[in-house]
């Protein structure tokens, strides 16, 4: 038995007008789509204005004479000189050494002035025993400390070297007040012991205290 086929469509008659189609129109997802897409392309340009000026040697991007840079409110055209920074406060960061009831603890230090006085965190010397704080200069010179102020909301705290020596180099301190969210700055320490750790982000927030 021969398969049943379905009969041909009509040949339509070409003097005769068909219905007119009308074009799509927009749909909701595609307006979503185009959305997404633009969306995607803005974070991208702000993911890549945040990285760049970050970075230590910046190259500026090129455009035609028509088009305007914009420089990243945290950095400049060259940015920071990093290794000129950290070479200024090389010799004004110190370690701490500190004995605690449960055990030895390390630190990171800033000399403040030419009396001693040295700036560092509460959490490393609030447990200190007495006899129990050891700064270390960046000379490798060991002198013992004690305890002058702190303040746990913070996470500030003041020790004095009790014989400071005459040539101690005091950091230089900006002004706090012209410190801005998203300022280019730089970390020097001596995290897990390693001195002069030397690293670079930007300032995230202001006034959020530790506690």
């Amino acid at each position: 038995t021969p398969h049943a086929t379905a009969p041909y469509p009509p040949t339509p008659d070409p003097t005769t007008p068909g219905p007119i189609t009308p074009p799509p129109t927009a749909t909701p997802w595609r307006t979503i789509a185009a959305t997404a897409v633009a969306t995607a392309m803005v974070t991208s340009l702000v993911t890549v204005g945040l990285t760049g000026a970050l970075a230590t040697d910046p190259v500026p991007p090129t455009t035609s004479q028509d088009e305007s840079v914009t420089v990243p409110a945290s950095g400049t055209a060259t940015g920071p000189d990093w290794q000129a920074v950290a070479a200024d406060v090389r010799h004004s960061v110190v370690a701490l050494d500190v004995s605690t009831p449960a055990g030895p603890g390390q630190g990171s230090g800033l000399v403040l002035d030419t009396d001693g006085n040295v700036l560092t965190n509460d959490h490393v010397v609030s447990g200190a025993v007495d006899g129990g704080l050891d700064v270390t200069l960046s000379d490798g010179r060991v002198l013992p400390a004690t305890v002058t102020g702190s303040d746990p909301t913070t996470d500030l705290a003041v020790v004095t070297l009790v014989d400071p020596p005459d040539d101690l180099h005091p950091a230089v301190l900006g002004d706090s007040d012209a410190l801005a969210v998203g300022a280019a700055v730089m970390a020097v320490g001596n995290p897990l012991g390693l001195d002069s750790t030397v690293t670079t982000g930007i300032v995230s927030a202001l006034d959020r205290p530790v506690a």
